[in-house]
């Protein structure tokens, strides 16, 4: 069975879902259905445009947003994209990040040999190593001096935690820009609760000062829930 193409939106299903965000009350189960039956009836996601094979991107209304002038782009599948957001490209064989603003300007210079998904953090790789820039502004957050970087799908974070080698050793690094030195031998997370660390052989946890501890009471890196 092929899957269903949903249609793109018209200008009234975003005035329709506006209304359903502006909404003050506090909704009924019944109405948060409808409101998702209706979310997931219409594809609201970005098109990639090609021409002449470069890349630029479209909104689900049709308006260009980025020109057809890139190498690559990095979209995520499903994600609506409007104008302003910033995008993963590509030109000369290097990456850097753009405004999606119709014309395309670089607010990350393409220097990279890859760039992530431009969150407001995002690991990029350069010079055969790995690092994690700050987004818009470029700066660094970790040089690029890792061996390697955690990441799944163009993302750095999976439940607001990432990781990273170097000289074979594991740091943590959290959504908000909290990072460890590499100093722990493994690191375990999952979709909620502590994140665990092995150091010398022994299980345990991260504490305030991003030392090793085996009191749980005293983890400070949790899953979905960073240091703040």
């Amino acid at each position: 069975m092929k899957n269903k193409t949903l249609p793109k939106p018209a200008l009234a299903d975003y005035a329709k879902r506006d209304a359903y965000n502006e909404s003050n009350e506090k909704w009924s189960h019944d109405q948060e259905m409808v409101y998702l039956e209706f979310m997931n009836s219409i594809d609201w996601s970005a098109e990639i445009l090609t021409v002449d094979d470069k890349h630029g991107l479209k909104t689900a209304l049709g308006e260009v947003i980025l020109p057809p002038i890139f190498e690559d782009i990095h979209v995520y599948k499903f994600i609506e994209y409007n104008k302003d957001k910033l995008v993963t490209a590509a030109i000369n064989g290097k990456y850097g990040v753009v405004e999606a603003d119709g014309v395309g300007t670089w607010v990350i210079e393409p220097k990279f040999d890859y760039i992530g998904i431009p969150n407001s953090l995002t690991h990029v790789y350069i010079n055969n190593k790995w690092g994690v820039i700050k987004v818009p502004s470029g700066e660094y957050l970790i040089p690029p001096v890792c061996d390697s970087i955690s990441r799944d799908n163009g993302f750095l974070f999976v439940n607001d935690i990432a990781i990273y080698e170097k000289d074979g050793k594991t740091g943590v690094i959290t959504s908000n820009g909290h990072f460890t030195d590499p100093q722990f031998d493994e690191v375990e997370w999952c979709d909620d609760g502590a994140v665990k660390v092995k150091l010398k052989g022994e299980w345990g946890y991260i504490d305030e000062n991003d030392q090793f501890t085996t009191d749980e009471d005293e983890s400070y890196y949790s899953c979905n829930s960073c240091p703040g």
